[in-house]
């Protein structure tokens, strides 16, 4: 079966901005994902400025959560074959 080839278009208004803090909400009927940025922080208290809020339907959640296991399941094995790759000297000798 053929992919439907996906077109995705900007509402007026569209920007994208950078976030170091996601805040989650679950409910019976969807998540919402709260994005900011972390302002003042002192040894008692940390600021976080939120700028967008977001809700999710569980089916995209569920999407969204099996991407992400995907790709540290994916990075975990490059791990491991990195960590078990025989080093220069140390690989299989041929007899003489």
């Amino acid at each position: 079966m053929q992919q439907p080839r996906v077109t995705i278009t900007p509402q007026e208004g569209y920007s994208e901005e950078y976030s170091n803090s996601v805040q989650v909400r679950v409910s019976l009927w969807d998540f919402f994902l709260q994005f900011g940025r972390l302002g003042k922080q002192t040894q008692e208290e940390v600021e976080i400025e939120a700028f967008r809020g977001i809700y999710l339907s569980p089916q995209q959640a569920k999407a969204l959560q099996a991407r992400r296991e995907s790709r540290a399941i994916r990075a975990g094995i490059r791990k491991r074959a990195r960590a078990t790759r025989p080093t220069a000297g140390t690989g299989p000798q041929r007899p003489n």
